[in-house]
């Protein structure tokens, strides 16, 4: 007596597999949302931070090839400005045989930003979207003119107030408008028209300093007298 012969039902989808129900899709669509949620801002502070370690790279280079130039220049800092003949050039332009780099003048994460009132017309960008110029070299940063042309001992002493100040307290160049310049305190005040410091890290922008290190700062830590200390009547908060 022949065996009646049993079939297995046939289940839909290719490979005999159980397709995914709109739900299941809808499950998995909403994790992925979320996972991207949570890491895209931790992917995005990674990049803001090595941006900032690039651009404080960058100062760490230029804070030494000032020391390089004052070294071969009897301890005096270069006067850096092109519109009088004795400057030699703009600031980045004197520096740069010593850093033998073309983009360690430009943070990386230099974006355009408004006009501060009262550039000159040497210090004003001819295409203020772009980073400023100078003999084929480019910059972003700003330069502490209070200190051209000075020798380095008249960069340690006591103020007029009492403050006791030297070269590692003294920023040369730090982050701002477009490869302008600081020479008075309006130039670094908060809020003000004139201000032409720029803080792009989340806050705090990076600074070289006279003795040859750098670091980040603070907006509500950057002082006037960072810049010019030794005058007490001007550069005091």
């Amino acid at each position: 007596m022949e065996r009646p012969i049993r079939t297995r039902p046939v289940r839909c989808g290719s490979g005999g597999r159980k397709a995914f129900t709109l739900i299941e899709l809808l499950v998995v669509i909403a994790i992925i949302a979320i996972l991207a949620a949570v890491l895209f801002p931790v992917f995005a502070r990674a990049r803001s931070r090595a941006v900032q370690s690039a651009c404080l790279s960058n100062m760490g280079q230029i804070a030494r090839a000032v020391q390089m130039y004052m070294s071969d220049h009897r301890s005096r800092v270069p006067v850096c400005r092109d519109d009088i003949p004795e400057s030699g050039g703009y600031w980045w332009v004197i520096l740069h045989p010593y850093t033998k780099a073309d983009d360690v003048f430009v943070c990386p994460g230099w974006r355009p930003t408004p006009l501060p009132s009262g550039l000159l017309d040497w210090e004003r960008p001819p295409v203020p979207s772009e980073p400023f110029e100078r003999a084929g070299i480019r910059g972003t940063y700003v330069w502490n003119e209070t200190l051209d042309g000075a020798p380095e001992s008249g960069f340690s002493g006591t103020a007029g107030d009492g403050l006791v100040f030297g070269p590692s307290r003294i920023i040369v160049v730090a982050e701002g408008f477009n490869g302008s310049h600081v020479w008075k305190p309006e130039h670094v005040t908060p809020g003000r028209p004139e201000e032409r410091l720029r803080y792009q890290h989340d806050g705090s922008a990076n600074a070289a300093y006279l003795d040859g290190h750098a670091r980040h700062i603070r907006r509500d830590g950057m002082k006037p007298s960072l810049w010019a200390p030794w005058d007490h009547n001007l550069w005091r908060p």
